[in-house]
């Protein structure tokens, strides 16, 4: 779309609403993975380590539960990440 005086209005809201959108997503994801939420644990940590395991166990079944506890440690290190980037929309803009 062509930018003009008389359009000039819509496509700076428009960019706003884009702007705000994504930061939101962003700081949801953040929070989602951040050590503040309770379901934490349950819902994202040991699927994802389950997940982790799972793929190097059909390598050889051996591997599973060394790299599943491997996969929970690192889900468990990745919240510091989380926190960070649910502040980014914060710190960077």
């Amino acid at each position: 779309m062509k930018i003009n005086s008389q359009n000039f209005g819509n496509v700076m809201q428009t960019n706003m609403m884009k702007h705000k959108l994504n930061g939101g997503i962003i700081a949801l994801i953040g929070y989602l993975l951040s050590p503040l939420s309770w379901w934490n644990d349950l819902i994202l940590n040991i699927p994802l380590a389950y997940l982790f395991g799972s793929f190097f166990g059909l390598f050889t079944k051996k591997l599973f539960l060394p790299t599943f506890v491997l996969g929970y440690w690192l889900t468990n290190i990745a919240p510091d990440l989380g926190h960070l980037v649910s502040h980014r929309p914060y710190v960077f803009n």
